[in-house]
């Protein structure tokens, strides 16, 4: 479901080359002072009526994020110098701080890990930690994501190992038909040929329709040996990462599909496959993970087409858990649909309501996140991730000149719509400022209060964000606001607050502004920060 989209934003008016200055200078005044991550868990907010992220000094926690993929071998990204396609350097987390990101969505991908059953590859879990580590030296967190498009290269997609990946239909029913009416010849890697998934013209995502495809999907959920595999996949992730207090949690698996529709098509109905097979199969994720901590946060996601409610009765392993459950979806036109994202968001709200669960915006891109998805979620202090911050695969015939496998992981289902995206005409060597702007948005990061409302008007010159919150004034840490001055505010800020019952400190090189009661009276006042771009310091 991952495209790329039209230029959501006009073009910024400060020459590249004074923007670079300027935030180079800042990225060594802010990396110095970046404060370690706090463990975040759930808390419930009588007014949200939800659950919302809170830290150990009960701030409530907001994360606006990007999504770190490689959908190929290594399996990982590149970690020894900055490449624009593939690495996850210190250049790359020092690039997120200044456009105020403070979480990846991390694939821990199963054929990397467990490319062999029962066989893990303990050198891909040490890297998945150094990445966590490395991540939280600049203040920023970790979702764990088990990714999957269409499943497996068996079907044209990557997400399972190959030996998880059920395709055991009748022969002259293999992948693609009905698609294509003659089952793909496999190459010698035993996969559909790069050549052979090119014949497939009408988008990847319809590679769930062909029938050897839905068969692995139903096996995914329903068999056993298979789902205990599944489980034990969780178990050994979370053991590695466990005790980090930057992961945030992990995401049981990326867009599910919910089975096999040519054997039972009720199940392509959102809600019954979120009901009779995705609940059943998260019960058995969320009892494995359980047995190696019993405190993480589990996200999960309905069947992606869904836009009111879902078929879940409860969440991972019940009720008990929904104080340690996140509720998360993705919002992309189609299949959501265009103009309706102020009910798409107030249908999730309502569900993880009745959940009792958090939720989060976990992938959205381009225009649909710059213009719609994201000024909702601001509005309604949701936290959302982006797709994606690199297209982490570099285009290339691997070991095999007929591999689905590129030179480095796989250009093939939904890759590229980041800053470093090569292949845009927009792209000059450095990072697209348009889309860096973009991601860009002011907001509170940590806020001690309970969130009402926030709004950000974009303009070149006039630029205006608005945050409302009911202080609390016991908290003994600040509210923490981002905001870009360069990139959000056209290089100057103008910080108001009313009533005038907090004390105001502009980190600037860290693109931070702190809120800090003056004394008790503050507490349980609706606080209004306005900050504005300041006409007579504006640079152009």
């Amino acid at each position: 479901l991952k495209r790329m989209g039209s230029r959501p934003w006009p073009p910024f008016r400060k020459s590249h080359a004074m923007m670079s200055w300027n935030l180079l200078i800042a990225v060594v005044c802010a990396s110095a002072e970046t404060p370690v991550p706090l463990k975040v868990s759930l808390s419930s907010r009588p007014t949200a009526g939800k659950q919302v992220f809170v830290d150990v000094h009960g701030r409530e926690r907001i994360f606006h994020g990007t999504n770190v993929v490689v959908k190929g071998p290594p399996w990982l990204p590149y970690r020894e110098h900055f490449d624009e396609y593939i690495s996850l350097t210190s250049d790359d987390f020092e690039y997120m701080q200044q456009v105020g990101l403070n979480l990846i969505r991390l694939g821990v991908m199963w054929p990397g890990a467990e490319p062999l059953r029962g066989q893990y590859n303990e050198s891909f879990f040490d890297e998945i930690r150094s990445i966590v580590l490395e991540a939280g030296r600049y203040g920023i967190y970790v979702l764990a994501d088990m990714h999957q498009d269409v499943l497996s290269e068996k079907f044209c997609g990557e997400g399972l190992p190959s030996w998880a990946a059920d395709d055991s239909s009748i022969s002259w029913l293999g992948f693609p038909v009905p698609l294509l009416w003659r089952p793909f010849e496999r190459g010698a890697d035993g996969f559909p040929t790069r050549q052979s998934c090119a014949l497939l013209t009408r988008g990847w995502t319809l590679n769930y329709a062909a029938y050897s495809t839905e068969v692995a999907a139903q096996a995914l959920v329903k068999d056993p040996m298979i789902l205990q595999a599944w489980g034990e996949f969780w178990a050994k992730t979370v053991s590695v990462l466990k005790g980090l207090d930057n992961v945030l949690g992990f995401e049981l698996i990326n867009e599910p599909f919910p089975g096999n529709g040519f054997l039972n098509p009720l199940i392509l109905d959102p809600y019954w496959g979120d009901r009779y097979r995705l609940e059943t199969a998260y019960d058995h994720l969320n009892t494995m993970i359980r047995s190696v901590d019993e405190e993480a946060l589990i996200f999960f996601a309905a069947v992606t087409w869904s836009n009111t409610v879902t078929g879940f009765t409860h969440p991972p392993g019940g009720q008990v858990y929904a104080n340690r459950s996140v509720l998360a979806f993705h919002y992309y036109t189609p299949p959501q649909e265009v103009g309706k994202e102020k009910e798409y968001f107030q249908a999730k709200t309502e569900e993880a309501r009745r959940l009792g669960t958090g939720m989060m915006l976990t992938e959205s891109c381009c225009g649909d996140l710059f213009d719609h998805a994201a000024p909702e979620a601001d509005r309604l202090g949701v936290s959302w991730i982006h797709w994606e911050w690199k297209n982490w695969c570099k285009r290339g015939l691997g070991t095999l000149p007929s591999s689905q496998w590129d030179e480095y992981g796989s250009c093939k289902t939904g890759f590229g719509a980041g800053p470093f995206n090569v292949g845009s005409p927009f792209y000059g060597g450095e990072p697209d400022w348009v889309i860096m702007r973009g991601l860009a948005r002011p907001y509170p990061q940590s806020l001690a209060g309970t969130f009402v409302n926030s709004s950000y008007n974009t303009s070149d010159v006039n630029s205006s964000y608005q945050l409302c919150f009911v202080a609390d004034a016991t908290s003994v840490a600040p509210t923490v606001i981002f905001a870009n001055a360069e990139l959000g505010f056209g290089g100057s800020l103008k910080i108001t607050v009313v009533p005038p019952v907090m004390e105001v400190a502009h980190l600037s090189g860290q693109h931070l502004v702190e809120l800090t009661p003056k004394d008790s009276t503050a507490h349980g006042l609706l606080i209004t920060l306005s900050l504005q771009a300041d006409p007579q310091h504006h640079v152009v």
